[in-house]
């Protein structure tokens, strides 16, 4: 039985060996070239942190995603944090991961951190809300990311995708 995986071409990117998948290239670099435009593109070099859709770094080790700020506070404070504790971000950035930005504190405590900073119009610290609607005139389709729908997002932010 004839199977579309199996292919006596191989991958024409130079030390790839993989079969062939669209194009002279792997599923892999296929992939690449599809979304990004480069079948070369390393999104995510590894180990190196990544930010996760909720605005904090992540570094993936061992197939184990660890969220840096915990792992920078763990190290500094030489012990491993209970899940009640809570590190804020005094300034607000979830990325800046200084030690004298890092403060642990109680969740209820960190509600009303953020309640008052909401109040003072702070807006990096405002979440969105979960029933926000594309910002595109006329769309009114449920929002993914940056303000726009699936569709909007796509066509801006990954171009590549809409070409043949």
């Amino acid at each position: 039985m004839w199977n579309k995986f199996v292919s006596r071409k191989i991958c024409s990117i130079e030390n790839c060996g993989k079969p062939v998948w669209g194009h002279g290239l792997c599923s892999k670099h296929y992939q690449r070239m599809r979304f990004h435009g480069d079948p070369l593109k390393l999104l995510i070099k590894r180990g190196e942190p990544s930010m996760a859709n909720t605005g904090y770094l992540v570094r993936n080790i061992k197939g184990k995603s660890f969220l840096v700020h915990r792992a920078i506070m763990e190290e500094h404070l030489g012990r491993k944090l209970l899940r009640t504790e809570i590190i804020h971000h005094i300034n607000g950035d979830k990325t800046d991961n200084r030690i004298e930005n890092m403060e642990i504190i109680a969740q209820s405590s960190h509600i009303s951190c953020h309640r008052d900073a909401i109040n003072a119009g702070i807006k990096a610290m405002i979440r969105i809300p979960k029933n926000r609607r594309c910002d595109v005139e006329g769309c009114g389709k449920k929002h993914k990311a940056h303000g726009l729908c699936d569709m909007h997002y796509d066509h801006k932010y990954r171009p590549n995708r809409w070409k043949s």
